[in-house]
């Protein structure tokens, strides 16, 4: 890469200088025609026109009205006429001729940072597929649901008697259907609610009971063998 640039800048530094050499030529050509004109008496005139002074720089009038605005040629105002004096133009063209010109100093800089600062455009493809890939790592509608619906399942209590192989811990009410000889299938679906208006106990003493290991009362016990051997 770095090749490349180097070899690159070479090639416009060559078409640089090469601009700077034709100018100069140009320009010594001029001071010549000018010295020749003046030595054989033929052009004795002071002052010259516009286009006059254009086409012995070999320049445009556009041009050369630029320099004339930006001030690099010096010129001479006669009513609304512009003129050049001679011998302003020759030392104009001696002191450019030595010197590199501000044009010429601002058309390599521009050159130089336009190959330095190109940078590799992003595509439309790789804009679109990066979405794709940030739209397939991220979780889908049916992904979320189906864990908030985990979590929501998991906060659950179970309001009925389970069966025994769904505890961690033995199943009291179970235990005590055993005592009795009552087959707990047989039963049929039980609620908390209904056990403990059989009971005749509160909430709090049925749950610590049945799904914390404490005691119920001996009486509420007794309540509930009578109740499911007399169903029985």
């Amino acid at each position: 890469m770095s090749s490349d640039l180097e070899s690159a800048f070479r090639v416009l530094l060559k078409l640089v200088v090469q601009e700077v050499v034709d100018e100069l030529q140009s320009r010594r050509q001029f001071i010549n025609h000018m010295n020749s004109e003046q030595g054989s008496g033929s052009d004795d005139r002071l002052l010259l026109r516009a286009k006059e002074v254009a086409e012995r720089l070999a320049i445009s009038e556009r041009h050369l009205h630029k320099m004339t605005t930006e001030g690099a040629i010096p010129c001479v105002r006669i009513g609304q006429s512009v003129r050049y004096r001679v011998e302003t133009v020759k030392d104009w063209l001696r002191e450019a001729e030595s010197t590199e010109t501000p044009q010429t100093k601002q058309q390599v800089s521009k050159k130089k940072k336009s190959i330095i600062t190109k940078q590799p455009k992003i595509t439309r493809k790789a804009k679109q597929k990066k979405v794709v890939e940030q739209k397939a790592a991220m979780p889908t509608q049916s992904e979320t649901v189906e864990k908030q619906k985990n979590v929501q399942a998991k906060k659950r209590r179970p309001n009925r008697a389970e069966p025994e192989s769904e505890q961690e811990r033995p199943n009291p009410f179970r235990l005590l259907l055993k005592e009795i000889g009552v087959d707990r299938e047989k039963l049929g679906p039980l609620t908390n609610e209904e056990l403990i208006q059989i009971a005749d106990v509160d909430l709090p003493t049925f749950h610590g009971w049945m799904y914390k290991g404490h005691e119920m009362p001996e009486e509420a016990l007794e309540k509930l063998r009578k109740h499911f051997s007399i169903g029985e």
